[in-house]
């Protein structure tokens, strides 16, 4: 019998650092590098706004799109997010059969799918959705952008930004798994020991700060965890 062994899966991490933005993917790419090192992804970061005149935010459909042509997964992490634990690998916490893995950000009365964080696989369905998701044009100007494009099309009612609420599951959800808190670690999202630290919703001197602090300490650790040669 002739062991046939799968080629591995190609992999790509991303990320967007448009404008002003460019000052915070300056401060996380560090994290993304050594990340993607660890794991065996490559790494593709955009410093222009590819959003086609639509918010910056909706890039990142654009982006994994055009990244799934040539990638089985691509893991987007917001320019505004860093990594601070290098030991695990995301993609091993999504199960087979996944087309779009996030976590959920929590607020007062909501527990959202947040897109700061996506590990997305190349499927028919995924390639569908992200077409789908570009085509919600009443929701261009939505001060959730493309997140509220997918949470409709997941089942969720987005008018109300302080109550959006899961109305009824649709076909696009079946194809979603929810990574745990860690993985996308808000100041509303109280994990334990965060994987992926995310600044949304800060005033932006605040996320320089805070994003600083945490990446500064994140990569020391490992330079100190590596045994000098």
């Amino acid at each position: 019998m002739v062991s046939v062994t799968a080629p591995p899966r190609r992999r790509v991490l991303c990320s967007i650092g448009a404008a002003r933005h460019a000052q915070l993917l300056e401060i996380t790419l560090g994290t993304f590098a050594r990340y993607s090192r660890t794991h065996g992804y490559a790494l593709h970061v955009e410093w222009n706004d590819i959003g086609q005149g639509r918010p910056a935010a909706w890039g990142k459909i654009r982006l994994v799109q055009s990244l799934l042509q040539s990638f089985d997964e691509v893991l987007w992490i917001d320019a505004d997010a860093a990594v601070v634990r290098f030991d695990a690998d995301i993609s091993r916490e999504v199960p087979s059969g996944v087309d779009l893995a996030l976590a959920r950000d929590h607020h007062a009365r909501m527990d959202l799918p947040n897109t700061g964080v996506m590990l997305w696989r190349r499927t028919s369905d995924s390639l569908r959705l992200l077409d789908a998701a570009w085509e919600q044009t009443h929701l261009i100007d939505h001060p959730y952008w493309e997140q509220a494009a997918l949470l409709e099309l997941m089942g969720y009612d987005v008018r109300d930004l302080h109550d959006v609420q899961m109305i009824a599951p649709t076909v696009w959800h079946r194809g979603v798994h929810y990574l745990g808190d860690e993985w996308n670690a808000t100041f509303r999202t109280a994990a334990e020991r965060p994987r992926i630290i995310h600044c949304a919703g800060l005033r932006f001197e605040q996320r320089v700060q805070r994003l600083t602090d945490a990446v500064s300490a994140a990569l020391e650790t490992e330079e100190e965890a590596v045994p000098a040669s």
